[in-house]
């Protein structure tokens, strides 16, 4: 016989469920049938877990959504392999400044050659620090490493992507000059929120 909590336990697990579906259908409803699985696929890789339970919202899933669009748009095959899951947060991707289609290639060629030098760096499951490295690992199937970063909230995840970029070498002075112009831009509003 099952008892209150049990009871309770089940009302929340099926909520939870009909909460998912709800989001799942809403998003990705206008999608073909193998693009929805796809980023379906993307999402359960990705989502975090508490208390043994996926936990995808609409939002998760759109990131999943940009993670694949973006993916396929740089010559990714649709083969997944779970551990390869990470998301690409299209706010932080809006942060980084276009690299040249010359670098680009340079910077392919060079991995293809000597592999993936420098770990991606990500929060949870989303990447930092990495973006090409990681289109580039998805289009040829190569390994890559990450290291993770124990940011508490979105704001330090925001503030290391642009103190990270102001020292990437592949950037034009005039790229360097708009995300030095961001990051002060950023501070100076982060530092009068908290006052």
């Amino acid at each position: 016989m099952l008892g209150k909590t049990d009871f309770r336990f089940l009302f929340v697990s099926l909520q939870l469920l009909i909460h998912i579906n709800e989001a799942k259908n809403r998003e990705l409803a206008s999608l073909d049938a193998d693009m929805q699985q796809l980023v379906w696929d993307f999402a359960t890789h990705t989502a975090p877990v508490v208390d043994d339970k996926l936990l995808i919202s609409a939002a998760h899933l759109r990131k999943a959504l940009f993670t694949v669009e973006i993916l396929k748009q740089n010559g990714w095959n649709g083969d997944l392999q779970p551990e390869r899951a990470l998301l690409i947060d299209p706010e932080f991707h809006e942060m980084l400044p276009a690299i040249d289609p010359p670098m680009l290639a340079q910077i392919e060629a060079c991995i293809i050659e000597l592999g993936v030098l420098q770990p991606l760096v990500i929060w949870g499951k989303t990447i930092l620090d990495g973006h090409v490295r990681y289109f580039i690992c998805m289009r040829h199937e190569l390994p890559f490493e990450t290291r993770q970063m124990p940011f508490m909230n979105r704001q330090e995840a925001e503030s290391f992507i642009l103190r990270n970029q102001s020292g990437l070498h592949n950037y034009t002075p005039e790229q360097i000059a708009e995300i030095e112009m961001r990051l002060t831009e950023y501070e100076a509003g982060t530092s009068t929120a908290t006052m």
